[in-house]
């Protein structure tokens, strides 16, 4: 089974938090070109509602992103 991406303890709902098991808190620099974060700093702010936070629009987008590398069974 293929691990799924993970979300930050504070974004988790009790549903959350079945669907994904354990979680892994990872430590890791990430760098933005400027325009890319004031793009996803204003998706996040004004259309992301207060459920969406940008460490969970990175999950998604990365876990999306891997869907269509990974060869399908």
């Amino acid at each position: 089974m293929k691990p799924r991406a993970l979300k930050p303890t504070t974004d988790l709902t009790a549903r959350d938090q079945a669907e994904h098991g354990k979680e892994t808190t990872v430590s890791t620099r990430l760098v933005l070109p400027k325009s890319l974060h004031e793009r996803l700093q204003y998706y996040c702010d004004n259309n992301g509602g207060r459920s969406n936070s940008m460490t969970r629009f990175i999950n998604a987008a990365i876990e999306e992103r891997l869907d269509q590398l990974e060869p399908k069974k």
